[in-house]
């Protein structure tokens, strides 16, 4: 519950900013967001998958048929 509203922002910065860059850049936006959430003292998990937190297993399993 401590890290819900960071990681709710950070997934949301993720869907809305990153959609048309490549894997590379991506990484170098996770980071400088994740430095500046720190610098705002917003908790955060340090394993969050963005797939997993936006999406149930039972949607994914359906993206592989």
């Amino acid at each position: 519950m401590a890290c819900l509203v960071g990681d709710t922002l950070f997934a949301s910065a993720f869907l809305t900013y990153t959609g048309f860059f490549d894997h590379f850049y991506r990484g170098v936006l996770n980071a400088e967001w994740s430095d500046s959430m720190e610098m705002c003292s917003l908790k955060t998990r340090a394993d969050l998958k963005f797939i997993e937190f936006l999406s149930t297993p039972s949607e994914r399993l359906i993206w592989e048929q």
